[in-house]
């Protein structure tokens, strides 16, 4: 084994502590975790080999027995579609940023039902393919409103979903994004590089953590508001190209550990600044 492929392993051990902590938080057993890895390997394979690969060509690349991988090729790994969640999550986005939809100090307004700015607004506008009643239970199961006509949007689209689905949801899509940047960056060609930059320090005081997680939150936040109102102008220029199909993603996040009183280091960690 090369020392390259030695720190690889070493770094991939500890990119896995943090998702397999999660993963036993909900109960996912090694088991499970194999067999959707196994169907992960699968289908990078195929994308790397080709849809018309041999199951013996996919064995080979991966190391999975070749039943097992004509029995993953042969099912269907792609999750159900979740045209709820992302209508929520979309109507929250816009109601956080369309100037229709807010205060004139830039707040999200109070929403009624009906008249205007209403929730029948917000689904004209998102282009939400769903009943405003409908989408109005739906931001109620997922604690994002709060009232009874009027209503209050409880959570901005710089802050926390409170409802568990949209919690997971997040998870998936911010941590798939975050991830594949990375591995493009890892084996595709120069000029198909994606923009990842990050600042790691682990030798601060709990004080001034404090600090920083403030100043992060709110210059990330003012970043994070200022495109997703931007693209959402843009997909609205966009309605209805056919050469509208591309996807962007972009994020920011914050991970600090106070230290413990008398403890030394912040976290173990050796990235120090």
């Amino acid at each position: 084994m090369s020392e390259t492929d030695t720190s690889f392993e070493q770094a991939l051990e500890r990119v896995a502590l943090p998702l397999a902590r999660v993963m036993t938080h909900h109960g996912v057993t090694i088991a499970q975790a194999t067999e959707i890895l196994k169907q992960a390997y699968v289908s990078a394979a195929l994308g790397v080999a080709g849809a018309s690969a041999t199951d013996s060509r996919i064995s080979l690349l991966t190391g999975i027995h070749r039943k097992d991988v004509k029995r993953l090729r042969e099912s269907d790994p792609r999750p159900p579609r979740r045209p709820m969640l992302n209508a929520v999550a979309l109507g929250v986005a816009i109601w956080s940023t369309h100037p229709e939809f807010l205060t004139k100090d830039g707040t999200p307004a109070l929403l009624s039902r009906t008249g205007s700015p209403s929730i029948d607004d917000l689904v004209k506008t998102a282009r939400i393919d769903l009943p405003t009643s409908t989408l109005i239970e739906a931001l109620k199961e997922q604690g994002l409103i709060e009232g009874d006509d009027p209503f209050a949007l409880t959570h901005g689209t710089t802050s926390r979903a409170e409802g568990r689905d949209l919690m997971i949801m997040a998870f998936e899509k911010n941590l798939r994004a975050h991830l594949s940047a990375v591995a493009d960056n890892l084996t595709a060609e120069p000029d198909a590089k994606q923009f990842e930059r990050a600042a790691h320090f682990n030798q601060l005081s709990a004080a001034s953590i404090e600090k920083l997680e403030e100043e992060a939150e709110r210059k990330l936040g003012e970043v994070l508001l200022h495109l997703n109102q931007m693209a959402l102008a843009l997909q609205d220029e966009d309605a209805g190209s056919s050469e509208a199909m591309g996807r962007f993603s972009v994020g920011g996040y914050l991970n600090s550990q106070k230290p413990e009183p008398s403890s030394g280091s912040a976290n173990g960690d050796d990235d120090a600044q």
